[in-house]
């Protein structure tokens, strides 16, 4: 498979930028507060998104997005607007590592100029 940087579309500096301050701001929010089992991690990487069916074949084009956080259980995105797909095959590159897994969109929730998704591991 070619290195995942090769295939991601670029996600606009502003998205990075915008992904970095919102996951700063939910982090300032959150910290004392915060009551999950597994703490989330900031984690601002660009990720390419493919919408699959449930047999897990491909509907439409990838994407490219970029991630707020993550946990072993599941991770947020912020994307340029948002498909109205479910099922996603996701692929990452991170500290030196490729990343496949399936994920579920759990939520989204538009925000400013951009969307923030919510993803659930189906498998890794």
């Amino acid at each position: 498979m070619a290195n995942v940087e090769t295939l991601l579309l670029a996600p606009s500096e502003d998205l990075f930028r915008f992904a970095e301050q919102d996951a700063a701001r939910s982090l300032a929010e959150t910290h004392h507060s915060e009551r999950r089992a597994e703490q989330r991690v900031p984690t601002i990487v660009p990720v390419l998104l493919q919408p699959v069916d449930d047999r897990v074949e491909g509907l439409g084009e990838p994407f490219a997005v970029v991630s707020r956080n993550i946990t072993r259980r599941g991770f947020t995105v912020i994307a340029n607007g948002w498909k109205s797909h479910n099922l996603f095959i996701v692929r990452v590159s991170a500290e030196g590592h490729e990343y496949t897994i399936l994920a579920e969109k759990r939520w989204h929730r538009s925000q400013e100029r951009y969307t923030t998704v919510g993803f659930k591991v189906v498998r890794q």
